[in-house]
């Protein structure tokens, strides 16, 4: 009894230290986040185009092709890390599992691995989406300084990621629209990076993973259904 409540102090010490590594290392990557994608393309199109044009929209165009240049780079990057590689895999079995329900097809592991690799809805597609969308919106902001816009933005980040949401919302069910198609397109080429065929043990694992979340949809519909009737 005594070793047993030594040792809860001490547990509950390493969770707290834990917490507190977990909550360090988000600060730390939205810290650098924020430099990477915000400030440094806002310093980057400063100093490439700041004493050859003020047009608000070629500046956002600059800049938001920088988010793009960099976003590739990074995703590109990490790729060439095996565990990162392997990632990537379960990344496609996911999307092959998805397409392959969509498709209204029998979800065995064979036809599950006939799908591309690639889905619309892919959060891949949205972090371009949202790019797209950020150079439209920030084109409207003026550019006085580095420091100024980043201030300008910050508030409206909110806003362009709700944007584009509902346009990646959107697309998934107009995925025969041209308009739709041309938006994606850059994210759709950008899956081939952060999505790799996987093997047939990770389909297995996607696969049970899916269910797993149907059958928790189906029994929260179940029990909303039962509770409205008891009403």
């Amino acid at each position: 009894m005594s070793s047993q409540g030594n040792n809860m102090p001490q547990s509950a010490g390493k969770s707290r230290v834990n917490d507190l590594a977990i909550s360090a290392t988000v600060l730390v990557a939205f810290a650098i986040a924020l430099v990477v994608f915000v400030l440094a393309p806002i310093h980057l199109t400063r100093l490439m185009l700041g004493n050859v044009t003020e047009n608000r929209f070629w500046l956002g165009l600059t800049e938001g092709g920088i988010k793009m240049l960099f976003l590739f780079l990074y995703v590109w990057g990490i790729s060439k890390w095996k565990e990162i590689h392997r990632v990537y895999q379960y990344h496609g079995a996911e999307h092959k599992v998805i397409n392959a329900f969509e498709a209204g097809e029998e979800m065995t592991v064979e036809n599950i691995q006939k799908h591309t690799t690639v889905h619309v809805r892919c959060g891949t597609s949205f972090l371009l989406v949202v790019i797209l969308v950020s150079i439209v919106v920030f084109s409207a902001l003026p550019w006085e300084g580095t420091w100024q816009r980043f201030a300008y933005k910050l508030p409206l980040l909110p806003v362009v990621a709700a944007i584009a949401y509902e346009v990646i919302k959107f697309a998934g069910s107009r995925k025969n629209s041209t308009l739709m198609r041309l938006i994606l397109t850059p994210g759709l080429l950008l899956q081939r990076v952060t999505t790799q065929e996987p093997t047939d043990e990770m389909v297995e694992v996607a696969l049970v993973s899916f269910q797993s979340v149907r059958q928790a949809e189906e029994e929260a519909e179940t029990s909303s259904e039962q509770q409205v009737e008891t009403t």
